[in-house]
C-alpha cells in the first residue's frame, strides 16, 4: 500500500503549497473515471477512482464501491471501507490492480 501512496504523490505533482486533485464524480473532469480491482483478503471488487488528491504533506483517494486511503502526518496510514477502518495489520491484505492506467495510483489525474 506505501508505494501506491508513492505512486499517488508523484503522480499528482505535489506542491507544498497546492494540493493536485482530480475528482471523477463532480463532473469537472471530462474524461471517465479510470477502473481498478481492489482485492481485500482475497475478495475482489471491479470499481472507479472517485477522486485522488495529494501535496507535499498528505495524498487521499477514494473508489466508488466505498473503499478510502488516506495518509498524512498526523494520523499516519488510514485504510477504510464504507466508514469502517481496517486494522492495521490488515493493512497488507489489500491490494489495487489497474484496469485503467491511474486506477490505483492516480496516474491520470
Amino acid at each position: 500500500m506505501r508505494f501506491l501512496f508513492a505512486v499517488l504523490l508523484t503522480s499528482v505533482g505535489a506542491a507544498p503549497a497546492h494540493a493536485g486533485c482530480a475528482n471523477y464524480v463532480d463532473g469537472s473532469l471530462s474524461r471517465p473515471a479510470p477502473r481498478a480491482k481492489i482485492c481485500f483478503k482475497g475478495v475482489c471488487e471491479v470499481t472507479t477512482l472517485d477522486f485522488g488528491c495529494g501535496n507535499a504533506t498528505s495524498l487521499s483517494a477514494g473508489f466508488a464501491n466505498g473503499w478510502r486511503i488516506s495518509e498524512d502526518p498526523k494520523n499516519g496510514l488510514v485504510i477504510e471501507r464504507k466508514g469502517r477502518r481496517v486494522p492495521v495489520s490488515d493493512h497488507d491484505k489489500v491490494q489495487c490492480v489497474e484496469i485503467d492506467p491511474g486506477g490505483c495510483d492516480g496516474s491520470a489525474v
